[in-house]
């Protein structure tokens, strides 16, 4: 009896590998680009808080120097659209005293970006002469 030889070809892959190696690397593509997108939004956060740190050290700056450092409260607005606050509080002192010490509080709330954006808040003890 003679024995058949029965013809098997392993040159190529199944459909079901090729189907299984297209899950994995789309499932490994998904998670990437979800990767991503939470990172930019991170930056995008970041970014925002860069600049309200910087206009509340602006705000900070200018108080005592180009505006009077009056106690009370005041708010307003950047051109970019995010909104500042600060309270000026003096503190004790006595007449001799050539100049004034204020307690100023800035609080900067950038414009929603992403999500709800955290507020910056600085805190600062200036002294000013006598003349603001």
């Amino acid at each position: 009896m003679a024995e058949m030889a029965i013809a098997n070809d392993d040159n190529g892959f199944a459909l079901v590998e090729i189907l299984a190696a297209f899950t994995i690397l789309s499932l490994f593509l998904a998670l990437s680009f979800e990767g991503l997108i939470v990172s930019l939004q991170a930056s995008r956060k970041a970014e925002g808080m860069r600049r309200a740190l910087i206009q509340a050290e602006s705000k900070i700056d200018a108080i005592g120097l180009t505006e009077q450092a009056l106690p009370g409260f005041t708010s307003g607005s950047f051109q970019d659209g995010a909104k500042w606050t600060s309270v000026v509080r003096p503190l004790p002192q006595r007449k001799s005293d050539p100049f004034h010490a204020f307690w100023i509080e800035v609080t900067v709330s950038p414009q929603a970006s992403v999500g709800h954006p955290t507020p910056v808040i600085l805190r600062t003890l200036k002294i000013t002469d006598g003349g603001l």
